[in-house]
């Protein structure tokens, strides 16, 4: 494709206005948003563990992430619009300077596609090329536990309620996503017409990249949906095994049967949490 500036003005300006409106949107969208009652959703230990991490996945991560998609959306609307600014004024500033000199410059075309590249270094220098930070989360171990009454009065108080409500912001954070990553397919038929200016065509590669990584943002968030919702299941499941357990021990009359009764049962806990959470 050859690097002629050809442009579809009105496409490109509508192009722009998409972008920023996506831009704040996805941000806005999930404003207001408390997730910090997964950090405390429960004192049993493992149990506490795996909130914590996933409480801050939903607190600080999935927001940094969130907002660097939102600055990357940003950037590509900054650096068209840059652009854009610099051909149309071109024609009357540096082109014309160029153009009444004669030259040919070492980029190989006249002045006015030599000020267009240079509009180009600028804009793109304007970037903020925004990342997330890596998260590894660890494994959980639930520790050993040593009354069992203790045990479940403290399964008892976890709030499973919790991880209802992140699974459904992360569902609506997927959902929302996805809805971005579709707008961003009006944004590039915006931009079609006008591909055959090279700016235009790298927006137009950076908006295939930023689709691709949206795509996967929203992968895992509803898989995260889908972790949490395991989380509170897992921790609903053993509250009932709890509960029956201590029945069944209130019911033992033997001290003996009721106490071996009762280290089976806490012997048996740590390893069926660990591998169910």
């Amino acid at each position: 494709m050859s690097d002629r500036i050809f442009l579809d003005l009105e496409g490109v300006k509508r192009a722009v206005v998409v972008l920023r409106n996506q831009s704040t949107s996805l941000v806005d969208s999930l404003s207001g948003t408390d997730q910090r009652a997964l950090s405390a959703f429960s004192t049993v230990s493992g149990f506490r563990g795996v909130g914590l991490r996933l409480g801050r996945v939903s607190e600080f991560y999935s927001v940094e992430a969130l907002d660097a998609l939102s600055n990357h959306l940003l950037d590509v609307a900054g650096v068209v619009e840059a652009n854009l600014a610099n051909v149309v004024g071109a024609d009357d500033s540096l082109a014309g300077v160029f153009s009444r000199l004669g030259s040919v410059v070492a980029v190989g075309g006249p002045g006015p596609e030599y000020a267009s590249r240079m509009g180009e270094v600028a804009a793109e220098a304007k970037a903020v090329n925004a990342t997330a930070s890596d998260f590894i989360p660890p494994s959980p171990m639930v520790g050993t536990q040593r009354d069992l009454v203790r045990l479940h009065h403290k399964l008892a108080g976890s709030n499973i309620a919790a991880t209802a409500e992140d699974a459904a912001y992360w569902r609506a954070l997927a959902a929302r996503i996805t809805e971005t990553v579709e707008a961003l397919y009006g944004v590039k038929s915006a931009l079609a017409s006008s591909l055959e200016t090279r700016w235009v065509r790298r927006g137009d590669e950076r908006l295939n990249r930023i689709q691709r990584a949206g795509g996967v943002y929203a992968m895992h968030a509803e898989a995260m949906a889908g972790h949490v919702e395991a989380l509170g299941t897992t921790a609903a499941a053993e509250q009932v095994m709890a509960a029956a357990a201590v029945a069944t021990a209130a019911a033992t009359t033997d001290p003996v049967a009721k106490a071996a009764f009762e280290q089976q049962y806490l012997a048996a806990f740590p390893k069926r949490a660990t591998a169910a959470l």
